[in-house]
């Protein structure tokens, strides 16, 4: 029993970092145990989306958690970076199916022609040209560190709050899936987050930089075109969430045209006088809920929400067993175990989030028992 109990101990006590942005926790590290990668029923269709081009629409209700498609890539590039004659010469080796698919995705560089209907693959003649296809449909895997273009995943639009998630899945070699974080219903476009940056950033600044991100369109979702009242509450959060990263990374994430500059050494000058009397671990903790939660509330749907709410509880565990306590004081147990609820809820959306650092962070969270005993 005393041996058993010594390596809950030391499981719990054997922290990760906090996490940084732009860099999936543990890269090469996820993890899908027992997923079926089998096509499942489709559930969507595509079809014309007004200015953004086509999108991907439900045919029928779609509840929370459902994966809504599988697919592997047309192309995949191992090498980085990736030239105009490397696209050319990938598609002379490709089949005229696998040519004409991908000459019928849309590229933003000649959207206003495009909208008469697909090209001929005969049309696309020079490298520069493939190469702007591959630009702006291409979609990485971080644990493959590949770029790769798919013939439907590319076909999700992007929302600042979205209703699904994709990710890639290493039993299906550098496949993806897309699952379903809400309920999507019948005839709604479903939506996915293109850049993790953007959570970081109001409004104003997203229209802004989603340009310089090679995202020529303005976002017609639901939060940069609602009420002022609305977007102004999004705005709030997602300063903050910028705010909060500076101080737990040291460094500002956001940044690029259209972004404001920010004073990362004044913000970290200023919240350290202000919490200078404050444990560190309780500084930890406090962050890292406190970003968990402005991201969960701005329907972020990645893999650093879960690992940040099983962070913050496993972090605020630790504290208790290094001040000596035997025993998790009710307020604290409670703030611990809905933590790791929330988590774990998040990573049953989406099962491609399951990687080595969440399995981690479950196996310190297991050694607190129900009863809040650390012993």
């Amino acid at each position: 029993m005393g041996s058993k109990k010594k390596r809950s101990k030391q499981a719990r006590n054997k922290q990760p970092a906090l996490p940084t942005q732009g860099e999936p926790q543990t890269a090469g590290a996820r993890i899908v145990p027992e997923l079926n990668t089998a096509s499942p029923e489709k559930c969507y269709e595509i079809r014309d989306a007004g200015s953004k081009g086509v999108g991907v629409f439900a045919t029928r209700l779609i509840p929370a958690g459902t994966l809504i498609t599988t697919e592997k890539p047309i192309l995949t590039f191992f090498q980085n970076p990736i030239s105009p004659e490397d696209v050319t010469k990938a598609l002379a080796s490709r089949s005229m199916t696998d040519k004409q698919r991908f000459a019928n995705l849309r590229t933003a560089f000649d959207m206003p022609n495009r909208a008469k209907g697909p090209l001929p693959h005969a049309s696309i003649k020079r490298s520069q040209e493939a190469m702007n296809y591959m630009r702006v449909n291409s979609n990485s895997i971080p644990d493959k560190d590949t770029s790769n273009v798919y013939d439907e995943m590319c076909r999700f639009n992007h929302s600042c709050k979205v209703n699904a998630h994709r990710y890639g899945v290493p039993s299906v070699d550098v496949g993806m899936q897309c699952r379903a974080v809400s309920d999507i219903q019948e005839g709604e476009e479903i939506t996915v987050c293109y850049s993790v940056d953007l959570y970081c950033m109001t409004a104003a600044e997203r229209k802004a930089a989603m340009p310089m991100m090679g995202y020529f369109w303005e976002c017609e979702c639901n939060i940069c075109q609602g009420p002022p009242a609305q977007r102004l509450v999004s705005d709030m959060r997602r300063r903050l969430i910028r705010l909060v990263k500076i101080l737990m990374l040291g460094r500002d994430i956001s940044l690029g045209p259209g972004v404001n500059k920010l004073d990362v050494q004044a913000i970290r000058s200023a919240a350290f006088q202000k919490t200078a009397q404050w444990n560190e671990d309780v500084r930890n903790t406090i962050y890292l809920f406190l970003t968990a939660t402005l991201l969960d509330a701005e329907g972020a749907a990645m893999d650093e929400v879960s690992t940040m709410y099983g962070q913050a509880a496993l972090t605020l565990a630790c504290h208790a067993d290094k001040v000596g306590l035997a025993r998790l004081p009710a307020p604290v147990l409670l703030n611990i175990m809905a933590w790791r609820k929330r988590a774990e809820e998040l990573v049953a959306l989406s099962p491609g989030s399951k990687n080595d650092m969440w399995v981690h962070l479950r196996k310190g969270l297991d050694s607190v028992a129900s009863d809040g005993d650390l012993s």
